[in-house]
């Protein structure tokens, strides 16, 4: 799940990161955008982080630990 993730992700940001190198209102800066899937940006996660905590805890719960065997 995690190297799909990844990969679709990053598809998606070459995608968009001629927007964002245009846009003169975009909020955050270039760099700040192209770390964004991995890093941690103040006390926002990056997409991936995020992605993977959130499957490790979906993992852990009885209910759905059938999805993931």
């Amino acid at each position: 799940m995690s190297s799909y993730l990844e990969t679709e992700a990053k598809k998606f940001q070459m995608i968009i990161a001629p927007y964002i190198k245009k846009d003169p209102w975009f909020y955050y800066s270039f760099d700040i955008f192209s770390k964004s899937l991995t890093e941690t940006y103040y006390e926002i996660p990056g997409i991936l982080q995020l992605m993977n905590e959130r499957m490790n805890y979906l993992k852990k719960q009885p209910e759905l630990m059938s999805i993931f065997e």
